[in-house]
């Protein structure tokens, strides 16, 4: 698992890639 930020939202995204 990790945290990604989505820069086009302005939000935090959980991957589990």
């Amino acid at each position: 698992m990790s945290l990604r930020l989505d820069r086009q939202n302005n939000i935090i995204v959980e991957s589990y890639e």
